[in-house]
């Protein structure tokens, strides 16, 4: 009423250990049971938790690992989601069958039957983002780091192509120096020029006949090869499908949580 929550009821009631509860017990006192029976059944469950001390604090523990469900859903609803979320969401529903099986797993369960029958495991969606999404993705999608290795062929192929060339680039350096001598032959990469080879002046009578110039230095020169160019295009070419793949595939997680 006063939009302060200090000397309220909720104050001294409120221990609730996750986001999603303490939303829960501010709805529950703004809005009380009417019901006999329904006050009945919460209070005899608030005594089911009271009775044992380590049930209760086991159940504590596990609800202190778990994320904000309900504000992670919603992420993913409204398509907001990142791939964090999705693997936080994951972590959190992964709790949910151990607190279902403390509850269930006592002489005195069917006291709290009404809470323990109402709680979903969601193996589906688990089993889904554990497949799809890496266990420690980055915070935004398109570099070909979310999507798991195994979920999509299209995306392994292309990033087997990505990867074949990379590794062309990264031994040219140590081939071109050993076919030329010039040992201190340089590649190298900016975005004006893509891939280059950079030789220093001292070294200019050694070049090739099959380097082409491209840009010349106070230290010296460097050179494309038409080689190099065609491995630089696969990939740039490949940085782009892995991007537009991997960015469709998350879309379709997403829609299959929410679905």
């Amino acid at each position: 009423r006063w939009k302060s929550e200090n000397a309220s009821l909720l104050s001294v009631l409120d221990r609730t250990e996750t986001s999603m509860g303490g939303r829960l017990l501010k709805k529950w006192i703004g809005q009380p049971l009417l019901n006999v029976q329904d006050i009945v059944r919460r209070q005899d469950s608030v005594n089911w938790f009271y009775r044992s001390t380590l049930r209760r604090e086991t159940i504590i523990g596990l609800l202190k690992s778990m994320s904000d469900i309900e504000r992670l859903v919603n992420r993913v609803c409204n398509s907001r989601a990142t791939p964090r979320d999705l693997v936080g969401l994951a972590k959190s529903l992964e709790v949910v069958p151990h607190i279902k099986l403390l509850l269930r797993d006592c002489d005195d369960a069917g006291q709290i039957s009404w809470l323990s029958g109402d709680i979903c495991e969601n193996t589906e969606v688990i089993d889904l983002i554990r497949r799809a999404i890496n266990d420690d993705p980055p915070q935004t999608v398109g570099d070909g780091k979310v999507i798991k290795q195994g979920f999509s062929s299209d995306l392994d192929s292309i990033r087997e192509v990505s990867l074949g060339a990379q590794e062309y680039i990264a031994s040219l350096e140590r081939t071109e120096r050993d076919r030329t001598g010039i040992k201190s032959l340089k590649v190298g990469f900016n975005r004006v020029f893509g891939y280059y080879i950079e030789i220093s002046k001292s070294n200019l009578s050694h070049v090739p006949e099959e380097y082409i110039r491209r840009q010349t230095l106070v230290g010296g020169e460097r050179f494309i090869t038409p080689e190099m160019k065609e491995y630089e295009s696969r990939i740039l070419n490949a940085q782009d499908r892995i991007e537009d793949i991997e960015q469709d595939l998350f879309r379709q997680v997403c829609q299959q949580i929410v679905g």
